[in-house]
């Protein structure tokens, strides 16, 4: 579950600064989609982000030329740059995770109201005598396929006239 983090830069750190961006892991050290940080009241430079739990590096850009850390204390050497970045732990909340989601109370089962169950329509009465009761619908069956017959082949005919020839000698 995402947590809202409060990034914070001193204002002795970026008093003269016009712009302050955030730039980490959490937004792949974009420009583009770097988090501009707002003064606050005290001077300071805030913003909030929601982030997963994990393990971060940033770092704050002044004015788009300056790179400069926070004064968190948490910090790590980067060999592809030879700076150190600013580290920031989200911990996942494991107190809430763990709890089932009927923790409080189970819950039992209301009773139906009367009124809340919807009246049964009651069936037409049985025809009298003299009336014929509606008939139902034929229910609609499928048709059967029927096969067309095989055509005759010309291999057929010769046999059929070998056939009629060995009926008319058996006759004489």
């Amino acid at each position: 579950m995402a947590k809202k983090v409060k990034f914070t830069l001193s204002n002795t750190i970026a008093s003269n600064a016009a712009l302050v961006q955030l730039l980490g892991d959490f937004n792949n050290w974009d420009i583009k989609n770097a988090k501009s940080l707002k003064k606050d009241k005290s001077g300071n430079f805030t913003a909030d982000l929601l982030l997963e739990p994990g393990v971060y590096k940033y770092r704050y850009l002044l004015d788009s030329i300056q790179w400069v850390n926070d004064e968190s204390g948490s910090y790590e050497f980067d060999t592809n740059i030879g700076e150190y970045n600013c580290i920031v732990s989200i911990e996942a909340d494991v107190t809430k995770e763990a709890k089932p989601a009927a923790s409080k109370k189970e819950a039992k089962p209301k009773a139906a109201k009367a009124e809340e169950i919807p009246a049964a329509k009651p069936e037409k009465e049985a025809p009298k005598d003299k009336e014929k009761a509606p008939k139902a619908p034929k229910p609609k069956s499928a048709k059967p396929k029927v096969e067309e017959p095989a055509p005759v082949t010309p291999v057929e005919e010769p046999v059929k006239k070998t056939v009629k020839k060995a009926k008319a000698a058996k006759s004489k």
